[in-house]
């Protein structure tokens, strides 16, 4: 027999996850999945595509030698990619500009010339939704891409904004001399050691491509002989066996990597000739540059690993059974073996004769247990992994869902652990309207306009004991109204069906959620993903109750 209070009393030996978070928290949970799984809520793996440092399959002849790593972090001054050429337009001054994904706008210029930018556009154009701005997406590039090449894991902080239009031209290139250079450089924000980091940290990945840039070379050269993140730009400059084409070009007007390195006699790249000195000196520089933002845009706090967290959570229904979908997320050491973990989720009727577990406690057990696959690069880095425990737990309408938490224990003798948010437990906000995914599909339309066009069928539940006034969903930018269905499911005790088709184009990562009035009252779903409207809920969870003392 359990006791509800011992339950509570357990959790003071729980995990306790980041200092200052506290389920829900829409943007931080965003951000840190993106960061740590390098998947957006689809399950694209925008963050992944980099992963082992590996290079770009273009399709053609000869196979280029650059990484998708050292296109999304800096590269060089002529393979321009996203992170440096976006942040170059800061201007310290009056402090416009900055890392705002105003390069969007700005690729037609002589300064962002090059198939890096293109191809990260491309990479990255799914990634942005409603809590991460593409800023945000633009700077995950550089961490994913120095992870992902053995390189320091660089700290990240969210809440960047995305331009609505082009920003001052300001990325230093390679004809300028050097006074040019650190004008720049000094607008931007950094001191002449500070240009001669960033140069050297940037340049360690990447290549300088002849498609591009006939005038320095005539074939694919790289920065240096190493293709990973790591001191041989410098340790190769100064012993003289450099090929880093922004020195050895035979035009000297064109040797600004020469110029740059030279302009403290060499002071500063012999202070980066070490491994643990570069590694330490530019996750700093990196970091300074992905967080150089526009006057007034304020950044939260370093996004930390949750090692214990709710991914999901939802009251839903599938073939006439109402059910309670939760989802809880564990990190761990890569090495680590989880075959003896049991995990278990406790939760109290909300209706009823049992609200808030006054007489008994719901148990469900035996969640499907899954890994991902493939693994972020940050997560690879950090020597870490994490398995998903998914419990789809039968419930009746009448007594419904309030507060939950969850229980683990590793079967090492520790003993078990609860999490049950840092105390306070978690809630289901309110089950008067709810998506049904069974029901909600997108299909191909055809075109218009030469764009793709889906059809995007939506399927929802309202408790029948509503005066349903109006019931919206809103999609995208776009706004339609559910009625009830000619065809409808199977019953679903104490709800009734509601339904709507709109046309979408495809883009980004488009959230639903569902707005209803009533006598009086409004009710607002949980926004989730447009992707999730086809995702099998999969098996029941088995289910027991146990008596609170």
């Amino acid at each position: 027999m359990i006791s509800f209070q011992s339950v509570i009393i357990a959790a003071y030996v729980s995990c306790t996850l980041a200092a200052s978070y506290h389920w829900p928290s829409p943007q931080y949970d965003a951000l840190e999945a993106l960061l740590y799984e390098g998947k957006s809520p689809s399950g694209f793996n925008a963050g992944n595509l980099g992963n082992n440092c590996v290079t770009r399959n273009t399709g053609r002849a000869p196979p280029t030698k650059s990484s998708i790593a050292a296109e999304w972090t800096y590269s060089s001054f002529l393979v321009f990619t996203k992170a440096y050429h976006d942040m170059a337009t800061h201007n310290i001054t009056d402090g416009t500009g900055g890392l705002d994904a105003s390069i969007f706008y700005e690729l037609d210029r002589a300064e962002n010339i090059g198939a890096g930018q293109v191809n990260s556009v491309i990479d990255f154009q799914n990634a942005a939704q409603k809590y991460i701005s593409h800023a945000d997406v633009i700077a995950l590039g550089v961490v994913w891409g120095v992870a992902a090449c053995s390189g320091p894991v660089i700290p990240f902080r969210g809440g960047r904004r995305d331009a609505l239009s082009a920003g001052s031209p300001g990325v230093p290139e390679p004809q300028q001399d050097l006074a040019d250079h650190i004008e720049k450089f000094r607008l931007q924000g950094f001191n002449q050691e500070e240009m001669i980091e960033l140069v050297a940290c940037g340049h360690t990945l990447g290549v300088v491509r002849q498609l591009d840039f006939p005038e320095i070379v005539n074939t694919e050269v790289d920065f240096d002989r190493t293709p990973g993140f790591d001191h041989a730009i410098v340790s190769e400059y100064l012993d003289g066996s450099t090929r880093n084409p922004l020195v050895v070009v035979a035009n000297k007007t064109l040797a600004s990597d020469s110029r740059i390195f030279f302009s403290d006699r060499n002071a500063t790249v012999q202070k980066l000739n070490s491994p643990e000195s570069f590694s330490r000196t530019c996750s700093t520089i990196l970091e300074k540059m992905i967080n150089t933002v526009p006057k007034g845009v304020i950044l939260g706090e370093p996004i930390i690993l949750l090692p214990v967290k709710l991914v999901n959570a939802q009251i839903t229904a599938n073939n006439g059974q109402l059910i309670f979908n939760a989802v809880l997320r564990l990190t761990k050491k890569k090495t680590t073996v989880t075959t003896s973990r049991t995990v278990n989720m406790y939760w109290c009727d909300a209706i009823g004769d049992n609200v808030n577990c006054s007489k008994r406690i719901n148990i469900a057990s035996s969640p499907v247990e899954r890994s991902p696959d493939p693994l972020g690069a940050v997560l690879i880095a950090r020597g870490l992994s994490y398995n998903t425990y998914t419990f789809n737990a039968p419930i009746n309408a009448q007594a419904s869902v309030s507060q939950f938490w969850f229980e683990v224990d590793e079967g090492n003798g520790s003993g078990p652990k609860v999490h049950d948010n840092d105390r306070s437990r978690y809630f289901v906000a309110q089950d008067k309207v709810i998506h049904i995914p069974s029901g909600t599909s997108t299909v191909f339309a055809g075109y218009i306009n030469n764009n793709l066009v889906y059809n995007t069928t939506v399927l929802a539940a309202v408790r029948t004991s509503l005066e349903v006034k109006l019931l919206l969903f809103f999609l995208i930018n776009h706004m339609a109204e559910l009625v009830a269905p000619e065809d409808a499911p199977a019953m679903l005790h104490g709800y009734s069906f509601y339904q709507s088709t709109l046309p979408l184009k495809p883009w980004g990562e488009p959230i639903l959620n569902f707005e209803i009035l009533t006598s009086g009252v409004t009710y607002t779903d949980e926004p989730r993903y447009i992707t999730d409207f086809d995702r099998n809920l999969g098996q029941l969870s088995p289910i027991s109750t146990v008596p609170t003392v």
